[in-house]
């Protein structure tokens, strides 16, 4: 069993292979993960300490036009910049601890492709259970009545959105502040 570390928080925020219309995928084709985003959190003084995009190769479909369109993210830099899932679940191992820290994302859907991902590539999950859904927890702090999307999330804090939203490292960041901005008002 990993070491709990309670030292810093992982942000994460994933991107995928997506179709407009379900029915535009070709058969054996799923969604997969593309781009990994991740800040690091110091739990002490929640400062950012760092900000990193991991682009990963899907292997059972391409980056499409409309998936294109939403991340910024094309074929071309997936070929060129990206890296195996397995690798990346190394990085996030190895060098973020993933497998020992409490992460946090923006609802569960990030929680879910890693268990689909490690799944297809039949690997272990890099991610350990300590998983945080900011998202519901937003909401429930905010006495809200459903779990608002980031961008509405961060209007409703009086943020700004930073970055190209739909990519992974920066919707992170947004993420991240959100996160701080929950923090500083309990």
């Amino acid at each position: 069993m990993a070491k709990k570390r309670n030292d810093k928080v992982l942000v994460i925020d994933v991107e995928s292979t997506c179709q407009e219309n379900p029915r535009d995928w070709l058969p054996g084709e799923q969604s997969e993960i593309i781009e990994i985003g991740l800040v690091v959190l110091n739990r002490t003084t929640f400062k950012m300490e760092e900000k990193r995009s991991i682009l990963i190769k899907p292997i059972v479909s391409t980056v499409s036009k409309f998936c294109e369109e939403l991340t910024s993210l094309t074929q071309d830099m997936i070929d060129g910049a990206g890296i195996s899932y397995a690798s990346a679940c190394s990085i996030l191992k190895n060098e973020y601890k993933s497998n020992e820290r409490l992460w946090l994302s923006w609802g569960d859907y990030d929680y879910s492709m890693f268990e689909r991902m490690s799944h297809l590539h039949k690997c272990q999950n890099p991610l350990n259970g300590r998983h945080i859904n900011l998202k519901t927890l937003f909401g429930m702090f905010k006495n809200l009545d459903r779990d608002p999307g980031m961008p509405e999330a961060l209007q409703i804090a009086g943020l700004e959105l930073t970055g190209t939203h739909h990519r992974g490292h920066d919707d992170a960041e947004n993420i991240a502040n959100l996160a701080r901005h929950l923090i500083k008002k309990t």
